[in-house]
């Protein structure tokens, strides 16, 4: 039977999920296993994280530089 989450634990989860966007992205399968062996040790989430702001940061430049 489950239990249910203390009430100041649900809490604390919800503040917590309220700094952060989510977005869920799907992949071919297979793509997780080559993910997992090129990162060694470093997160999916982080290694995805890196890369989209990286590409945001340049296409944000890419967007200025256009405008001036």
């Amino acid at each position: 039977m489950p239990t249910k989450t203390a009430d100041y634990t649900r809490r604390a989860i919800d503040k917590y999920q309220t700094r952060y966007d989510y977005v869920s992205v799907r992949f071919e399968k297979g793509i997780k296993e080559r993910l997992k062996a090129a990162l060694q040790g470093q997160s999916i989430s982080g290694f995805i994280s890196d890369l989209v702001l990286n590409e945001l940061d340049r296409l944000e430049h890419e967007n200025q530089n256009k405008e001036t």
